[in-house]
């Protein structure tokens, strides 16, 4: 009889760990890394980084690939560490400035830059400025022009007193969409995607951010708030994966190695 007691409730717990793995953890923002539940991969328990990540109207499927597998695929991925180098060298103050400079001379017949006044000439021929507020208080908030992209989006950094963010501002009628990270066009045109690292001050959001092109907008479809890792770099493979360099944190510092991933997107059948 005890034996009898015993199993049934070994198989009640097994049923309402099950029930509870496929339990939407969304909020209206974000979903927290609820790896450990996963049932889709049979090497869930074995690997750091595969998961199943559900929002609202997304599900987000990452599991580890090869560093080659990674590097197989060549992204226009803007990375700024290495356009830091490029332009200012060792140099440290003023870099900023220098960086910003050297891109809007890419684009002087649409960009200009006046004092604190950051000037997008649109395209029905009226523009938008932005303006610097380099306070030393929380109402500091400074604009870094970084390029143009495909859809014609004005790439933009922002800075406040102890976070920043990045925004696309439409080069047609100004609309601006904020973003977590430098945000990077699918194939197609008809996504983005933006990742942000920071698991250590934590000052700004470390996951990955997903938006989607409109006629005239673009705008934020998912965001997923990982717990152990952040990603690093970014690219796309094809119009529904993503490759992934990630970061992981366990303690105090960050560990050295990469982690490579691929992260596939699946619009939710309970959404379409």
């Amino acid at each position: 009889m005890k034996q009898n007691k015993l199993n049934y409730f070994i198989l009640s717990m097994l049923f309402f760990t099950g029930l509870f793995s496929c339990t939407d953890s969304t909020t209206d923002d974000a979903t927290v890394d609820n790896s450990g539940q996963d049932t889709v991969f049979t090497s869930i328990e074995n690997s750091l980084f595969t998961g199943v990540y559900d929002t609202l109207d997304y599900t987000f499927l990452v599991n580890t690939i090869s560093q080659k597998e990674y590097e197989s695929v060549v992204s226009e991925n803007r990375n700024e560490d290495s356009l830091r180098k490029v332009v200012c060298g060792d140099k440290e103050g003023g870099c900023m400035e220098a960086m910003e400079s050297f891109a809007i001379a890419k684009y002087a017949d649409k960009v200009k830059r006046n004092g604190n006044d950051l000037i997008l000439k649109l395209s029905l021929g009226n523009s938008i400025t932005l303006a610097n507020m380099p306070n030393e208080d929380d109402s500091y908030e400074v604009y870094q022009f970084l390029t143009t992209d495909i859809n014609g989006y004005y790439i933009i950094a922002v800075y406040y007193m102890e976070s920043y963010d990045y925004i696309l501002v439409n080069s047609v009628n100004g609309k601006i969409t904020h973003s977590i990270g430098s945000p990077l066009s699918s194939p197609d045109k008809k996504q983005y995607i933006a990742g942000n690292y920071d698991m250590i001050a934590a000052f700004t959001f470390n996951g990955i951010e997903l938006f989607s092109k409109g006629e005239d907008s673009v705008e934020s479809n998912a965001r997923i708030d990982f717990l152990t890792w952040g990603p690093d770099e970014l690219k796309w493979k094809n119009d529904s994966t993503v490759y992934i360099k990630q970061k992981f944190q366990f303690g105090e510092a960050p560990k050295e190695e990469n982690n490579f991933a691929a992260m596939r997107i699946r619009k939710r059948k309970d959404r379409i």
